[in-house]
């Protein structure tokens, strides 16, 4: 435990070098000088997630330098438009800019699904270095938006990952203890990811999980520890696991290209610039939260807590990472699948 303590706090302050602190002045700071307009941001999620916290802080930002030339108007909790709808309503302009989950794209840019694959990479260090490099994995997804869903990507927001496997009746230690259970999984990839450690796959909202615990349709969900709190998951499932194997979820702030090029260059300097700065911030805000969530828990008397060891992460990836790269094949061109795995392996 307190090796895993010591390995966190050393990612994070490694992250806080490498970004720099969260309100240092920006390293091009450009003031509106354009005409007055409002700019309209939809989120999914409510005022405590990330997604809509970026989206007041961006708020903030582009209120400020622009002297007041520009307003804002922040739509959260679905009220402009809900996850779907991002697809076709920030493209046509129904709000200027989304911050969401980019899994629903996955019709149109179905390579977004590397992003939260598991067992593809052999470590949170090779996932960022693949991710983040340049010429790697974002910005090959990016030019992707851009070319098949008329849509810019101004950064892959970092909104946690999916680290928790909350089980009701044991602990869940190693891939054998998934076996015969029943886990809710948000989405293809996770189900998948179920199903190769021996459990039945079951999917079902976020929202009906926990009345699922109380009957026993599911004995335990693979969730982030955020979800599993909101959600008061813990009252009926007292067995937690953190397995380190998922790094990121695809979320990003994103433009359709109608609204982009309608903007002035000063003001899209301005977005990029602003994005730039809620991707470092995501990742200090995402982290500190976690982590405090998992000290709690640590804390409460009435939850087991187990994390996994390093050297056993590797039993969990053996068996899903093969399912998640037949999932991104089947999903993508087979011109595509060999670039992404080249990138992978580039950055390794």
């Amino acid at each position: 435990m307190k090796k895993f303590i010591s390995i966190t706090l050393t990612t994070v302050m490694l992250l806080v070098l490498f970004y720099g602190f969260v309100g240092a002045q920006s390293s091009e700071v450009i003031e509106y000088s354009g005409k007055p307009m409002t700019i309209t941001i939809a989120t999914h999620s409510n005022n405590q997630d990330i997604k809509t916290v970026s989206a007041f802080k961006m708020k903030e930002e582009l209120e400020t330098r622009s002297n007041g030339k520009i307003t804002v108007e922040v739509y959260p909790s679905s009220q402009l438009l809900n996850q779907s709808e991002m697809v076709e309503g920030i493209p046509n302009g129904s709000a200027d800019i989304g911050i969401t989950g980019l899994g629903q794209w996955s019709g149109v840019v179905p390579e977004v699904v590397i992003l939260g694959s598991m067992g593809v990479f052999d470590t949170e260090e090779h996932y960022w270095r693949a991710c983040e490099g340049e010429g790697g994995l974002f910005d090959y997804l990016a030019e992707l938006f851009d070319q098949n869903a008329d849509t810019q990507v101004m950064t892959f927001l970092y909104c946690g990952s999916s680290d928790c496997l909350l089980s009701k009746n044991k602990q869940i230690k190693m891939p054998e203890d998934m076996q015969g259970l029943k886990f809710r999984a948000p989405n293809i990839a996770m189900g998948s990811a179920v199903e190769a450690l021996g459990a039945t796959p079951i999917s079902m909202p976020l929202s009906d999980v926990y009345s699922a615990l109380q009957t026993g349709m599911v004995e335990g969900t693979w969730a982030n520890i955020t979800t599993v709190i909101d959600f008061s998951l813990t009252e009926l499932a007292p067995y937690l696991t953190r397995l380190p194997l998922a790094y990121s979820d695809a979320y990003g702030i994103v433009i359709g290209n109608m609204t982009w090029n309608s903007w002035p260059e000063e003001l899209q300097i301005m977005v990029k610039d602003i994005s730039k700065d809620l991707y470092k911030y995501a990742f200090e805000y995402i982290r500190e939260t976690v982590e405090d969530k998992w000290q709690k828990c640590d804390e409460d008397p009435n939850l087991n807590v187990y994390y996994v060891a390093d050297e056993d992460v590797p039993a969990f990836a053996k068996l899903i990472g093969p399912r998640h790269l037949e999932i991104i094949k089947d999903a993508v061109s087979e011109e595509s699948y060999k670039h992404m795995l080249e990138l992978v392996d580039q950055f390794q």
